[in-house]
């Protein structure tokens, strides 16, 4: 059976090694091999037929397939002229186009404003305070809301630098990434003000009308000398009304009773000249909601404090 042989040339007729010959023959399995350091190939004793010859090249991309036929003839002169792949199309210059640098200054820029709304409205929230569902839901809602503007500012960013159908890929994309934010938020915002908890009455353990973060400055206070209480109000509904005491009663102007809107509790008192150094005190807070639902301090350690000289 004759042999099929031929030689892999460049534009200008130098002969190219190493470039990938692929044979398909009648009924049979492709068969591939590389042209030797003369840019020659060989498939040594093929049946009569017609074959189909393929040149590729890393280099210089694909030669056009050439179709031979032989009825027991050795053919010995195919020859492919191989020339350089087709460049890819020039960029679209109606879009921006960023390089990296730029890419990571937009990324910083856009981190620092992020970060910058975010301790705006949550820098001074503390842990304990999300202890109620009220300022967790507050939180939670305010979270989501800028993260579904800031991933509205992305994609309009993404369609600056992008064009042509990348653009619609990407636009899709972002489209179908904002509608599942824009569904979260939904659902964050309509458990933040669908709740038929009665907050007022305590039904929730994390909504329980409470007294919190009682605060002592100096915390050991000293006699006749002025010092003072915080604290704050969790659960319940405002206004609300308290009264601030001392068992023994230490201070002057204790027991008066009085209003916070947002349930802040700030006191100043003055103890007693009278008062002994070391005397064991407890630090009463009671008063009531707006929908008359009592609080009060736990009588425990936490709520007990000791005078100095």
């Amino acid at each position: 059976m004759p042999d099929i042989t031929g030689t892999v040339l460049d534009a200008r007729n130098i002969p190219l090694p190493g470039v990938t010959i692929i044979l398909v023959g009648p009924g049979a399995a492709p068969v591939v091999q590389l042209t030797d350091g003369n840019g020659n190939f060989n498939y040594p004793a093929m049946p009569a037929g017609a074959y189909k010859l393929t040149a590729v090249h890393g280099s210089f991309g694909y030669a056009e397939d050439k179709t031979v036929v032989h009825n027991g003839v050795a053919i010995s002169d195919v020859k492919f002229a191989v020339t350089a792949a087709t460049p890819p199309p020039a960029p679209d210059d109606r879009y921006l186009k960023l390089k990296y640098g730029q890419y990571i200054f937009l990324g910083f820029i856009g981190l620092l404003f992020f970060v910058l709304l975010i301790w705006t409205a949550l820098g001074k929230l503390r842990l304990d305070e999300l202890e109620s569902i009220e300022v967790a839901r507050g939180a939670i809602t305010y979270l989501f809301t800028v993260t579904t503007v800031s991933m509205a500012g992305l994609l309009m960013l993404a369609g600056i630098m992008t064009g042509g159908k990348e653009l619609d890929r990407r636009f899709a994309l972002g489209k179908e990434i904002l509608t599942l934010m824009i569904g979260i938020l939904g659902t964050i915002i309509g458990f933040y003000y669908g709740s038929s908890v009665d907050r007022g009455r305590g039904n929730n353990e994390a909504d329980s009308l409470r007294v919190s973060n009682v605060t002592l400055k100096p915390a050991s206070p000293q006699a006749n000398k002025a010092f003072s209480v915080t604290a704050q109000l969790r659960g319940g509904t405002g206004p609300y009304t308290y009264s601030v005491s001392f068992a023994p009663p230490i201070a002057r102007d204790s027991t008066v009773i009085k209003k916070s809107d947002n349930g802040k509790i700030e006191e100043k008192f003055t103890v007693r000249d009278t008062v002994k150094a070391g005397t064991a005190v407890r630090i009463i807070i009671s008063g009531k909601d707006s929908k008359d639902v009592p609080f009060t301090t736990p009588d425990d350690d936490k709520h007990r404090f000791k005078t100095t000289q």
